[in-house]
């Protein structure tokens, strides 16, 4: 070829570019001479022998299609040069846009995307809010507050005597100037003694009674909702007698662990401190994920990618909206929210791939033991042995999750974090949420199975008669 043949370069953008390859046709006359006689040798058709069909036939049927497939060839072969001596990062298989055959010289246009090259910043020099909480007396209350509750009995009432309540019924909220339904529930549970609760919320239920109404002003309780009106039914009230926290009580419910109102405050404050600073670590990860999709917002996604993601995706949730995929494809709305979550996940993955690379992050056994420990499994278990041995499809799926997270361990360890209070309203939120008798049931329940399977599997335990296990 040599000489005959020409190739330019074009730029389009900054992850699209094209290639222009141009031949004489005598570079490709012997190889369509050879392949029209191979089919020749093997091809035949009625009034023909095996091998006798003549070539003005074959090349009548076949010439077009073999002349294509061996400039197709050429370019290929030429491309793979390119891809080669530039070490192109291609984000997919390149696409023929157009072939001249008729000309001579032949010329062929292949267009094809590249991931966008990523100037990694100084992660030590990027600053990160992480929220951090020290378990206040109030907390720790409210906390010893719903355990006599959650321990204690419930029968239902005809009025509301006090905020030891929970009301069940249907409740709107609506917006004040447009009268919009803002939120509907039927059948619902408000908790009067909720943590969470505006403090002047739930004085405005005492003395009503089954089957009252009550419009309560939100300008009057909460600010942030102050063009709010909720409009409530009762339909049943629940009185809570709140359980004594005797010593046999607490032990009890400590799992015989303490049995003093000091003891179970303190690992109240612990419970509280676990969970925020499981909160805290969670938010400064997703606040890193956050940082990077803003300080790489303006890189461009290979269209290739973006429409087999979105084409996946419409697949994926046709069933689910009972609709068509061609309809999602067609709503400019559904392609939009899509384009914009997978542009998080392509620019998170593009950063991740770069610093894997330059700071050489590997998976190791004890990434493996890590995963296999947070799943509820032995970490003895986890190795990249057993890593090896799982499924492709499974393998590739743990391993790019595994990867991702040893990327925003190494970011945790190297960014500078601005540590913030929590916001108020958003701690009260959590914390009435937190339920310490749930979980000191649940530690419970687990402390009692792994007994029982020591004892039934170490000890070869048989059940019979003289057993004391509850079957």
């Amino acid at each position: 070829m040599g000489k005959q043949l020409e190739t330019k370069l074009n730029k389009i953008s900054d992850i699209l570019s094209s290639v222009e390859v141009s031949f004489a046709k005598s570079e490709v006359e012997e190889k369509i001479k050879k392949t029209l006689l191979d089919i020749q040798k093997n091809y035949e058709i009625k009034g023909f022998r095996k091998g006798k069909v003549p070539m003005n036939i074959i090349k009548q049927r076949f010439q077009q299609e073999v002349l294509n497939d061996a400039c197709v060839d050429i370019v290929q072969e030429e491309f793979n040069k390119i891809l080669q001596e530039n070490k192109l990062n291609l984000a997919g298989p390149p696409a023929l846009k157009s072939l001249d055959v008729a000309a001579d010289p032949i010329v062929a246009v292949l267009e094809y995307e590249t991931h966008p090259d990523i100037d990694l910043v100084d992660f030590k020099e990027v600053v990160i809010d992480e929220p951090v909480y020290v378990p206040d007396d109030d907390a720790i209350e409210f906390i010893m507050k719903t355990i006599t509750l959650d321990m204690g009995e419930r029968e239902e009432a005809e009025t509301v005597e006090d905020t030891n309540c929970i009301i069940v019924g249907d409740f709107i909220s609506k917006d004040k100037t447009t009268g919009e339904t803002l939120q509907e529930m039927t059948n619902e549970t408000i908790q009067l003694y909720s943590y969470e609760l505006p403090e002047a919320f739930a004085p405005k239920f005492i003395g009503k009674r089954v089957g009252d109404e009550l419009e309560i002003d939100f300008a009057e309780i909460d600010p942030l909702r102050s063009n709010e009106t909720f409009h409530a039914k009762i339909n049943k009230i629940l009185k809570i007698k709140p359980a004594e926290l005797t010593p046999e009580a607490i032990s009890d419910l400590s799992d015989g662990r303490f049995d003093t109102i000091e003891d179970l405050k303190e690992d109240v404050g612990l419970l509280l401190q676990d969970y925020f600073d499981r909160f805290s670590t969670q938010t400064l990860e997703n606040n890193i994920v956050a940082k990077i999709h803003e300080l790489y917002k303006d890189i461009s996604m290979p269209q290739s990618i973006l429409d087999g993601a979105i084409a996946n995706n419409a697949k994926e949730n046709a069933k689910k909206f009972n609709t068509t995929e061609e309809t999602l494809l067609a709503d400019k709305s559904f392609v939009d929210s899509i384009t914009a979550e997978l542009k998080k996940f392509y620019i998170f993955d593009a950063v991740s791939s770069q610093l894997i690379s330059k700071e050489g992050l590997e998976l190791e056994d004890d990434d493996i033991a890590d995963y296999f420990e947070t799943v509820g499994l032995p970490r003895e278990m986890g190795s990249l042995d057993v890593l090896q041995n799982i499924d492709k499809k499974n393998k590739t799926e743990l391993t790019n999750q595994l990867l991702s997270q040893k990327v925003i361990n190494y970011l945790k360890s190297v960014v500078t974090t601005n540590n913030v209070d929590i916001d108020e309203k958003l701690k009260k939120m959590h914390v009435s949420r937190i339920s310490y008798y749930n979980a000191a049931m649940r530690s419970k329940e687990a402390k009692q199975a792994a007994k029982q399977y020591h004892h039934d599997h170490h000890e070869e335990h048989i059940h019979d008669e003289n057993c004391d296990h509850e079957h």
